[in-house]
Parts: C-alpha cells; structure tokens; sequence
C-alpha cells in the first residue's frame, strides 16, 4: 500500500507533523511521506503513552490514511499550542486525509489445510485446525470442558472422561478439491474416526503429475495445546529434534512438504519477508519433517509438471480516475498513438514516424501543406499534397493538390537530397469542374439576356422607322418608290450593323469569363453592352427619322 498515492496523486510529497511529533517509516527510519497510504508509523520520540510506534484506523488493521491538500477534501483544523502556557505559540493546523481498504482476490486451495505428517496443530485459538463445522464442535467441546475442569481444580486424570467427543463415525465417502486445471492435483478430504482422546483421520492424496500416483496414510491428530510448546526451549524450525518445532501454530504455519514443491524456492520474495523457505516440524512420533509455509501466497513455489507458479491472490486496482479530465486525455493520447498512421492529421508536428505502418508496407504517407495566399483578389487559402518517403527517389513527380477557393493546382515536384526539401518546380492552375460548369450557365444567361434586349431594341426601332416612313409618305405627300426603297435599305442596313456589333460583344464577354474567370466582370461587361447597344439602337432611330424627315422635305419642294 506504500507505493499506492493519495489524492495528492503521483508526486505528492507531505510530511506529517501532528501535534509537533515528525513521523518516520517503520522500516526505513526515513521521513514518512504521508502522502502514500500507509498504516504504522515512527515517530521521532515518544508520545504521550509512552510509545514512538502508532498505526492509523486504531484497531482496524486494514484502515489506510494517506494525507492530502485537495481543496474538495474536508479537512479537519485543530489549534496546536508548543506551550500551552503561552498563547502565542498556539497555531491553528489543518489535516486532510483519504482513507483507503485494500480489496483483493484469494483463491484458497486444500493446501492451507493439508497436514500430511500430521504436525500437531497447537494453535490456542483454533481457528485454523478445520473448516468442518462438526469438527470444530468437538474442539470448542474439549477446549470449554478441559477449561471447565482446570476452574473447578480437577485432577488432570478426569479430563480423560470427559473429553470423549461425541464418538461420530463418518462413513460418507471423501470429497475431492481440484487444485489446479493443468495436471489435475486433487486433494481428498479426510474421513474421522473415534479412538477415545485421539482422532484417528485417514487421508488419501492423489497427485496426478505426468502419471497417477496414490498416497494412501494412517495418522492423528492431537487435540490443541498451548501455543508456546511449538517453540518450547529454544526451537527454532531447525532441523533436529531439539531444534524442530514442536507442531504448528498459526505464527509458525509450516505444514506442507518441501517436496511437494520440488525443493524450490519461494516466490516474489522481499526483504521486508519473515517467511522461512524450509523448515523442520515433528510429527506425531516426533520424527523431524523437511516442510514449508502452508499460508496464503501471491504466488505458488513451482510444482513438479506444472509450467509456471499458481498465482492465488489477486489485488483490486482501484481507476479512481475514470471520467476526469486527465483521464479522457490519456484515453485520447493512447487512441492516437496505437494507430498515428491513422490519426495523424490531428498531429499537431509530424511525429515522422519513418518507418513501417503496420501493415508491411515501408511507405509512409506524410501531408506537405503549402502557405497562405497573398492575393488581394482571392480569399485566403491554401493547398496540401500527400507523399511517401518513396517519392524521395523518385525523381521528378507531378500530382494534383487539394481544392481550395474553387481551385486545384497541378504542380510538378522533385526531393532536394541535401537540403531535405521538396523543390516546386512548376505550378499549373485547375479551375474545378464545378466551378467552370456554374461560370458557363453564367454567361450564357447572361448572353441570351444581351441578345434578348438587342433584338427587342432593334425590332421596336425598325418598326418606329417604318412606321414614321409609312406615315410620311402615304398621308404628306407622293414620294417616288427610290427614295422609299433607298430608306428601308439604310435602317436595315443600321440594324444588321448593331447585331453584328452586339454578337461580337457577346463574344468578348464569354473570352474575358474563361481569361479572368470573374463573375463579377462578366455581369459588368453584359451590362456595359446592353448600354452600348440601347445608345446605338436610339442614334440610329434618331438618324433615320432625321433622314425621313428630310426626304419627306426635298420631295414636297
């Protein structure tokens, strides 16, 4: 838990000075970085029990503090005089604190209760001898009776009577435990006898590595002793039988046969670690027995034909994180980098990557964009182009840029080797179909606009003259066909004029929209024509209608 932070997070460094007492490690003697979560502590000198060793959460043993300066975190303020004859040593202090319980997963095996040399179990509280519930009735039994006896001051010779059990004669059949899937080890519980002050159990151990093998034991089982015979006189877990443990007890839980193991070593071992990898028991005819832990391990010591360590225990990481700020980022941050090929775009520098994409192809496409234009007359823009680390020798290249501003350009390129560049060496404009396509339908509405008002121009203006002409001739006076004849000619040959005058304007304009490609000039051009047009058409009725009217003047006289 000492590597886990509190909500200061990673890099959070916090000294607790509570009530003037620095605090230290347990195990190192170093500053206590409260910071982390922890449990015991050191203090520097003793405190007002007498005592420099204190632990969080009181009587809680899986109650973890870890000290923190979050705003959101309630704290608590106490006011702490160093002399509490003086008021002016008082300062008011603030202290806030996570509290964090460790979660994890066990798998318990039949190993933590496997007694195949039939150590004596002398564990005074007798939580660990068996998990049947019967069997612990007949234990507390004999525990209560035999204290019974020793408060009534009993002779020691009447505890033989009374500790009779309950004689239960099991005849059901073992029931088998799977220790494991791979090169099934099977454990078979034990079927219980009555043999007056003894239980007489039979276990039946069928290990199944590489080929079957069968165990087939007779042992007992004394009843629960005082916990201090196991080390009685000095013993030490040696391998002598002055010196083997007398029995097993739950602070000296060696049970299982080293060979089980294969003689291996321990597991994830740590300094910090009291566990003896082999030690020596006696058992029940005081022989002294090669075995080791039988307690609860991360992982397993290496068993014979199995591949690896059984791992039993699990921890419970906590993602206190998920759903924060920091936390979308980093999500985000990975999605980007387990696939940069794809997501480069939202790279704000190329990573140049150089390399391979995954796939087995070794091109690597990377995005070259050019600058902003500087035309007055354009919208701000600009075009990229796609190219691979193959193009670098590939000589000169000729593609296509993206579209921009109604607009591609076709541009012709090659890798400049010593100055690490891409040399332009051509640029050639591209109008976008589309664009081209709304340009024409502009000039051509444009056109049959222009032709429209030429033609309606000239046809009123025609018959305005002939009309006038008509006029003239039939009701003023007797004019001789020549000069009537000679009249027509002249206003049709007028009006022809300024059709021919109006399609070549019309032909100018379509020149000067596929030139400058400016709709804006393409309206301005029609409109100027249509002027030009509509001044022409009404000089010419002007001219005409003069002409008649001298002709009408020289024929009267």
């Amino acid at each position: 838990m000492s590597e886990i932070p509190g909500k200061d997070n990673y890099g959070g460094s916090l000294t607790d000075n509570t009530f003037g007492l620095s605090t230290a490690d347990v195990y190192t003697g170093q500053t206590l970085n409260s910071a982390y979560y922890h449990r015991w502590y050191l203090m520097q000198e003793n405190g007002a029990m007498g005592s420099n060793i204190g632990h969080r959460g009181f009587n809680d043993r899986n109650l973890y503090v870890a000290e923190n300066t979050r705003p959101q975190v309630a704290g608590v303020d106490y006011n702490y005089c160093s002399n509490p004859n003086r008021d002016d040593t008082c300062v008011m202090q603030s202290k806030k604190v996570s509290y964090a319980f460790p979660l994890e997963i066990v798998w318990l095996t039949p190993l933590n209760k496997w007694n195949p040399y039939d150590s004596e179990d002398d564990d005074d509280d007798g939580d660990d001898d068996d998990d049947d519930d019967d069997d612990d009735d007949d234990d507390d039994e004999e525990e209560e009776e035999e204290e019974d006896d020793h408060e009534d001051d009993d002779d020691d010779d009447d505890d033989d009577d009374d500790d009779d059990g309950d004689n239960r004669n099991d005849d059901e059949s073992s029931r088998c435990y799977l220790l494991t899937s791979k090169n099934a080890i099977l454990y078979c519980s034990p079927i219980l006898t009555n043999n007056d002050t003894k239980m007489m159990i039979t276990v039946t151990l069928i290990i199944m590595i590489n080929q079957l093998k069968n165990i087939n034991a007779r042992f007992s089982l004394y009843v629960l002793q005082e916990a201090d015979v196991v080390t009685d006189g000095g013993r030490n877990g040696g391998f002598t039988s002055s010196t083997a443990f007398n029995g097993i007890h739950s602070k000296t839980y060696y049970m299982t046969p080293s060979a089980f193991y294969g003689g291996g070593g321990e597991v994830n071992s740590d300094a910090a670690d009291t566990l003896k990898a082999f030690i020596g028991v006696l058992d029940e005819d005081g022989n002294v027995r090669n075995v080791t832990a039988s307690g609860i391990r991360i992982h397993l010591p290496a068993i014979p034909g199995i591949d690896g360590n059984v791992r039993t225990r699990y921890p419970i990481m906590p993602i206190y994180g998920e759903g924060s700020t920091v936390w979308k980022e980093m999500e985000a941050l990975r999605t980007m980098v387990m696939d940069m090929q794809k997501y480069l775009p939202y790279f704000e520098k190329d990573p140049g990557l150089g390399g391979g994409d995954g796939d087995g192809d070794e091109d690597v496409e990377t995005t070259l964009y050019t600058s902003f234009s500087q035309h007055d007359r354009v919208a701000s823009h600009r075009h990229y182009i796609t190219v691979t680390n193959s193009d670098q020798t590939a000589g000169t290249l000729t593609q296509t840029t993206s579209v921009a501003a109604g607009h591609a350009h076709v541009l012709t390129y090659s890798y400049d080797s010593s100055s690490r560049q891409y040399v332009i060496s051509s640029c050639d404009v591209v109008v976008v179909v589309v664009i081209v396509v709304v340009v024409v339908v502009i000039v051509a509405v444009v056109s049959v606009v222009v032709i429209v008002e030429v033609v309606v121009v000239v046809v009123v203006v025609v018959v305005v003259v002939v009309v006038v002409v008509v006029v003239v001739v039939v009701v003023v006076v007797e004019v001789e066909t020549v000069v009537v004849v000679v009249v027509v000619i002249v206003v049709v040959v007028v009006v022809v004029i300024v059709v021919v005058v109006a399609g070549i304007v019309v032909v100018a304009i379509v020149l000067v929209v596929v030139v400058v490609r400016k709709v804006v000039i393409v309206v301005v051009v029609a409109v100027a024509v249509i002027v030009v047009v509509v001044v022409v058409v009404v000089v010419v009725v002007v001219v005409v209608v003069v002409v008649v009217v001298v002709v009408v003047i020289v024929g009267v006289e």
